[in-house]
């Protein structure tokens, strides 16, 4: 199927730099290549990239770099099949939350993880993850029924999104449950942050069925620390949401 579809396409290993899958069709089909070097300098001299970009074009080919966890994808795809368009419409919808638009749980730890890695390498990455819930959430559902909670949670998102900067991540992580990962943020920043995030919540007037009401939502905030993991910050995020929930709700805690 890949052959189908790609005139040049590699992947490789990221461990070991073997190559796991190649195809190289029409202009392509002289080139050979047996490890991740001889790949790169097919890049830098064939298709004259200047470093790495993630997407280039080169005559009549689009050119992609993907990396995922484990292994890095290199393909070239015809300009006039118009595929590169689909491929991240496809990529990109797979990852998000249907109903909110947010992105998923998956993609959220994946993204922390590599933040995670980025910090621990050059020291001064330093990045916030905020929890957060609607407050009574189970009332909204019981009152109103559960289409008026998913109009809820809907809305909820996007006064959320408005004043969220375009490299921070958004994720639905459960239920009522979300995580905002904000790159290159101290506490000071995502604390001032997260209280605006709180009004803007308990200010909005929903409206379902007629029915006006407002709700209002928990937070728990934290920074990520030399000895942390995906997991013990997000549990420490997830703590710090306890605690606001403990002390009364619609309030900011920091852990």
């Amino acid at each position: 199927m890949i052959d189908r579809i790609f005139d040049f396409f590699v992947a490789i290993d990221k461990k070991s730099g073997n190559i796991l899958q190649s195809v190289t069709n029409g202009p392509f089909k002289n080139f050979t290549f047996e490890n991740l070097s001889n790949l790169e300098r097919f890049f830098l001299e064939f298709a004259q990239f200047d470093g790495w970009p993630i997407f280039e074009e080169w005559g009549n080919y689009i050119f992609v770099r993907e990396v995922k966890q484990d292994t890095v994808f290199y393909f070239a795809i015809p300009k006039k099949l118009n595929l590169i368009k689909h491929f991240y419409a496809l990529q990109e919808s797979s990852m998000r939350d249907k109903l909110t638009t947010c992105y998923k749980k998956e993609y959220c730890n994946e993204f922390i993880e590599k933040l995670i890695k980025t910090y621990l390498r050059y020291k001064n990455e330093k990045f916030s993850v905020v929890m957060f819930d609607l407050d009574f959430f189970k009332k909204i559902n019981d009152t109103y029924g559960h289409l008026c909670g998913d109009y809820v949670l809907k809305n909820l998102a996007n006064i959320v999104r408005k004043s969220l900067r375009d490299s921070d991540i958004f994720c639905r992580f459960g239920g009522e449950e979300f995580i905002i990962v904000l790159p290159k943020t101290p506490a000071s920043g995502t604390l001032r942050l997260t209280q605006r995030l709180k009004e803007a919540v308990l200010a909005h007037d929903f409206i379902c069925n007629d029915q006006h009401f407002q709700i209002s939502a928990s937070f728990g905030v934290t920074t990520v620390g030399m000895t942390d993991s995906t997991a013990s910050l997000i549990e420490r995020a997830d703590q710090a949401l306890y605690q606001a929930k403990r002390k009364g709700r619609n309030r900011v805690e920091y852990l």
